[in-house]
Parts: structure tokens; C-alpha cells; sequence
């Protein structure tokens, strides 16, 4: 169970859920976390920047005659807006992931969407057309 306490009502019924709990059987363990409320990113963002990815590709083949895939310019978006984490390989060598969006909050999500648009308005000229979702949060 997860309760998300935004009223009076939920919160009696998260208390009500914890007192249920029967603690006499053998083994018995149960957890209980409370932590600020924090909004994960949309499936709908996360379409929308798919979408992007593959406009970008599209277009920077068109104009510039070069295709890198949509999971090229995927990689590049990430790394240039959210970084990147070094993985050790099994050889020994360090690797380079680009961090994941999965953790992203619909705000980190929305600042990552308009980054990418600006970028490539600005620096390479391309101008995404935005399907008529909203993908703010």
C-alpha cells in the first residue's frame, strides 16, 4: 500500500492501514516510509521526448545530408543536459552512461524538454513541431 496524504481523510486511512498490521505472526516486519511527496515524470513527457528525439533525427538528416539515430541524439541530449555516470566494465576500463530520466520529477522533466528545444532552435537550427499535449508539470 502507498498512500499519497494530501488530506485529512487519506491520512486517517494511511494511520488506519498501519494500525491493521499484525505484528503477532512469526517473521513479521513491515515498513513504513514518510518522505515529501515528489511528482515522477509523465509517460506523456516521456513520449514527447521520444517524439523530439526522432523530429531531431528526421530533420538533421535532411538539412545536413549526416543521420544519427534518435538513440544517438538521446544519448547526447542527456549527457549535455544531465550528465553522465562512469560504470566499471568488467575489463577494468571506466564507461560512460548518460544519467537515466527515469528518476526525473515532471519539473526536472518539463526544464529537460525545453532545454532540448532551445537547443536546438539556437545551436542547430532545427525547429521541433510539439504535439498538442500539455508536458509541463
Amino acid at each position: 500500500m502507498q498512500y499519497v496524504l494530501r488530506t485529512k481523510n487519506i491520512k486517517d486511512r494511511a494511520i488506519a492501514a498501519v494500525e491493521a498490521v499484525d505484528l503477532s505472526l512469526s517473521d513479521a516486519m513491515f515498513e513504513v516510509v514518510i518522505r515529501p511527496y515528489k511528482s515522477r515524470r509523465s509517460l506523456e513527457q516521456n513520449k514527447l521526448l521520444h517524439a523530439i528525439f526522432r523530429d531531431v533525427s528526421d530533420q538533421y538528416a535532411e538539412s545536413r545530408g549526416q543521420r544519427f539515430s534518435p538513440d544517438s541524439w538521446k544519448i547526447y541530449f542527456k549527457r549535455l543536459f544531465l550528465g553522465s555516470d562512469p560504470i566499471l566494465l568488467p575489463d577494468g576500463s571506466v564507461g560512460v552512461n548518460a544519467v537515466s530520466t527515469t528518476a526525473l520529477s515532471s519539473v526536472q522533466m518539463t526544464a529537460l524538454i525545453e532545454s532540448v528545444l532551445h537547443h536546438c532552435s539556437e545551436e542547430l537550427e532545427i525547429f521541433v513541431d510539439i504535439p498538442a499535449i500539455e508536458y509541463s508539470a
